[in-house]
């Protein structure tokens, strides 16, 4: 970093102490001569001045009242991309340090606080927030380019159907194997979800980082882009919260968080819970395909039946439907020729029951496609990914944008 960036950088302290206040605006003036743009003495402060002159390093008192200083680092990694959070203790306490980093602080500082750390922790702190903010810059750019998206809900309504198997596995094989179509996997079983663990990932921000931030999805795609994390096929996700915090969520709220995926992503990929919640049913009522996740036996039938009744009664289109028969096995009474013949709707693909095949992979959290030359489940997934890829969205409402067409380069192997 050169001297003249290092002149640039702007500083906003939040503190209720004055002798804290003064420590940090004398060493910050003994270090180099950086632009203080002011103080503030309570988190609501903290927030709206970053909000409205965007500092590039905020400088929070873990003590700070009104807002806790976590609420803080939290709402401005959201709200105001570009501007770093650093927080300042007055202990050493390493659990401290991982709910800051969780929140989006950049560091936790302890006092008494050296030179030395100051300076090193202030110029870290911005030179990792411009990284993110070109990577928000490059987002938002690819958004404008996303042809009219494809919202594809996986569902059932017997729980250990395997839909977040077939979920995350059909989202990881569309984002490796149409890398110029951006996807998202969001993960609504807002109380078991478990698309990250079958991932292997330990999302830093989960839905339960939007809660404060609804009404604004539609206006900042800075909002949404900062909860998504990246996984190494290409995908992003919008992971399920913890089991322990996941509330239930609004059907409004589903609605708010789709159509902002779909102005960012060519493929919306929703693992839906087997409960038919406000949020479930809002999903399905929006989505452009229902893969209806079934498996060969009598009690799942009767389930679908029943689901299939709400799913008339909500007037969700029938031509959407399609049903995955999963752990299709030649040795079981009901077969999907069966299956067929009950149901007014297609059978998308067919899941063999591949217990050993893709055990492994689950249990080392690997997509399936890391086992794709001895795993038969993933081969029928990838065939299920071919229909979706070339499967035309539904018409755009009247009055929206008309995007490019999506790019459909999936082909059989």
């Amino acid at each position: 970093m050169s001297e003249q960036e290092i002149l640039d950088i702007k500083v906003l302290i939040g503190s209720n102490q004055p002798d804290l206040v003064r420590e940090l605006e004398l060493l910050l003036a003994e270090s180099f001569p950086i632009q203080v743009i002011g103080t503030v003495a309570d988190g609501r402060a903290c927030l709206d001045r970053t909000v409205a002159y965007r500092p590039d390093i905020l400088l929070i008192d873990e003590v700070i009242g009104v807002v806790p200083a976590l609420d803080v680092a939290r709402q401005v990694a959201l709200s105001a991309p570009g501007t770093a959070v650093i927080i300042v203790a007055g202990r050493s306490d390493a659990a401290l340090l991982q709910r800051a980093i969780v929140a989006g602080a950049r560091d936790v500082l302890m006092r008494p606080i050296m030179l030395d750390a100051l300076r090193s922790s202030i110029l870290r702190a911005y030179e990792l927030e411009e990284a993110r903010t070109r990577q928000l810059v490059n987002f938002q750019a690819e958004s404008l380019l996303t042809a009219r998206s494809s919202v594809v809900a996986v569902y059932s309504p017997r729980g250990g159907a395997g839909t977040t198997t077939i979920a995350t596995n059909l989202a990881v094989t569309l984002a490796r194997e149409l890398p110029q179509n951006r996807t998202v996997l969001v993960d609504f079983n807002t109380q078991f979800g478990a698309t990250a663990a079958l991932l292997g990932m330990k999302p830093e921000r989960t839905l339960l980082d939007l809660v404060p931030f609804m009404d604004d999805l539609n206006t900042s795609s800075a909002i949404i882009s900062n909860v998504l994390t990246p996984h190494s096929s290409g995908l992003r996700l919008l992971a399920a919260p913890p089991m322990h915090l996941g509330p239930s969520m609004s059907g409004d709220a589903a609605a708010g968080i789709l159509l902002a995926l779909r102005r960012a992503f060519s493929f919306v990929i929703v693992d839906l819970p087997s409960e038919i919640n406000d949020a479930t049913l809002a999903t399905l009522e929006r989505a452009d395909q229902i893969l209806h996740v079934i498996t060969p036996d009598v009690l799942a039938v009767q389930a679908a039946r029943a689901a299939f009744n709400i799913f008339e009664q909500r007037g969700i289109p029938q031509d959407v439907i399609g049903l995955v028969v999963n752990r299709a096995n030649k040795r079981l009474e009901i077969q999907p020729r069966e299956i067929r013949m009950l149901f007014p709707y297609p059978i998308k693909g067919e899941i063999p029951a591949d217990f050993y095949g893709i055990e492994g992979p689950l249990s080392l959290g690997q997509p399936l496609a890391e086992a794709e030359d001895s795993c038969q489940a993933y081969k029928a997934i990838r065939t299920l990914a071919l229909l979706i890829a070339n499967a035309r969205p539904r018409p755009e409402p009247s009055g929206g944008d008309q995007p490019v067409a999506m790019k459909t380069a999936l082909s059989s192997r």
